[in-house]
């Protein structure tokens, strides 16, 4: 999460959306960037409200957010091929030997989840102090050409965004049945992605 107050921006960490990029670009002008620990860095809008914005006093009223949203599907395969990677390997939250399908039937028993696929969702990075969808700038994550003309604009040059943190390979297919009961049980979030900007 980066704040810049002479931009009156708030800059969203939301994981998997290519914010690794967008630090290294923008963090070094940022008045607060929170890039580490990952508790710290991937803090929601709540959060950043209840939290944060208080100690900016009354200027932090003007402030806007802004934040990434990949497809909702693509950001949990993002988030199962991050996690087949060499680093993970023998831990319980790697998906070395689990196929994506199985990945996602793990992802659809909240309550009883192994580790590897314990991931909430995009939408709660994006909720207000009330629980209300919050973010005034959303864009898709496929948009990379719209997000940083509004970013160029907003800090009066052309920047370019960097790619980051690729994460492997993977086939990502699945039965028609579980893709229909996985966007059933993403509806929220699609439809937050589908209002996005792109």
């Amino acid at each position: 999460m980066m704040i810049f107050p002479d931009r009156q921006l708030i800059v969203l960490a939301v994981p998997k959306t290519g914010t690794m990029g967008l630090a290294r670009l923008l963090g070094p002008r940022a008045g607060i960037n929170l890039n580490a620990p990952p508790q710290a860095k991937h803090i929601g809008l709540a959060q950043v409200q209840t939290r944060i914005l208080p100690l900016a006093g009354p200027a932090a009223r003007d402030w806007r957010s802004f934040a990434l949203i990949r497809h909702p599907v693509d950001w949990l395969g993002s988030w199962y091929r991050y996690r087949l990677r060499d680093g993970f390997a023998g831990r319980p939250d790697s998906t070395q030997g689990v196929s994506f399908a199985d990945f996602i039937r793990a992802w659809l028993r909240p309550g009883e989840r192994p580790a590897y696929a314990e991931i909430g969702r995009q939408s709660w990075f994006m909720q207000d102090r009330d629980g209300k969808f919050g973010v005034d700038h959303l864009f898709r994550y496929e948009a990379e050409t719209e997000y940083m003309a509004f970013l160029s604009d907003i800090f009066g040059e052309k920047l370019e965004s960097p790619r980051w943190n690729v994460s492997p390979r993977a086939p990502l297919d699945l039965p028609p049945r579980l893709r229909d009961r996985l966007e059933t049980a993403l509806e929220d979030d699609i439809a937050m992605w589908r209002s996005a900007r792109h």
